[in-house]
């Protein structure tokens, strides 16, 4: 079942030893909740199916750059962007090619000016600047015909918008654990502890490879992975 921010946040202050019924907006409720938001920013720099969501995109004839802030993007569907499945961006069954860099795109367009003149289907993709690139220019016609592009992009939870620690996030509750022990390795980072690099390469080591593992959608007699154990800190006295 899902969780939230503030369901996980009685698990953290315990396992740190922190007051367990601190009132909200309380400087030791907002410590738990920096360091579990610390903590799913951190996981969220890889990419898991829960947080992967389709596009869509509004063309405009002649129009090769779309910023995340346009009106063309659904408002719903762009509130935190994090990254592009840069394969699967596509109009009907027909994909654009992802290219490194907009200076890579200019070279396969035979240079910069591909932007100031001529038009048709665009072939390529990239992204400049918190938006996207198109090339060539999309044309009149081709945005009759295809009048979106399609995708899938990583959208990552909701850290800012109002409300959000007592909204589901979207996260697997296999990671329940996993975001416990994140979250106190930034706790121990707070307390000044010296091996907070090292436990931080475990939690990559460790932790990460385990999710990577998980098997959502088990089928017949799959076994389904357990979560280990999350770490706990007592001050500066910690165990593992």
């Amino acid at each position: 079942m899902p969780f939230t921010i503030n369901d996980a946040k009685p698990f953290l202050a315990e396992q740190a030893h922190k007051q367990t019924d601190a009132s909200a907006g309380s400087e030791a409720d907002l410590t738990l909740r920096r360091w579990i938001v610390r903590a799913i920013r951190y996981m969220q720099r890889f990419d898991f199916e829960c947080w992967r969501e389709e596009f869509s995109l509004t063309l405009t004839a002649d129009d090769y750059q779309y910023q995340y802030t346009d009106t063309v993007w659904p408002t719903a569907a762009l509130t935190r962007p994090l990254r592009f499945d840069g394969n699967s961006i596509r109009y009907a069954d027909t994909y654009l090619q992802w290219v490194p860099t907009i200076h890579r795109l200019d070279e396969r367009l035979g240079g910069p000016n591909w932007k100031q003149s001529g038009n048709g289907t665009p072939t390529l993709v990239t992204e400049l600047s918190q938006g996207i690139i198109i090339g060539q220019r999309p044309s009149s016609s081709f945005v009759t015909d295809y009048p979106l592009l399609r995708g899938y992009y990583y959208r990552g939870e909701d850290t800012t918008g109002s409300g959000f620690e007592t909204t589901n996030l979207a996260m697997y509750d296999d990671f329940f654990e996993h975001l416990l022990s994140l979250s106190l390795v930034f706790a121990l980072q707070q307390e000044d502890e010296t091996e907070f690099q090292a436990m931080l390469q475990y939690w990559v080591r460790h932790d990460l490879v385990e999710m990577r593992g998980y098997d959502h959608v088990p089928v017949d007699d799959e076994p389904i992975p357990s979560p280990g154990w999350a770490l706990w800190v007592e001050g500066s006295e910690h165990t593992f």
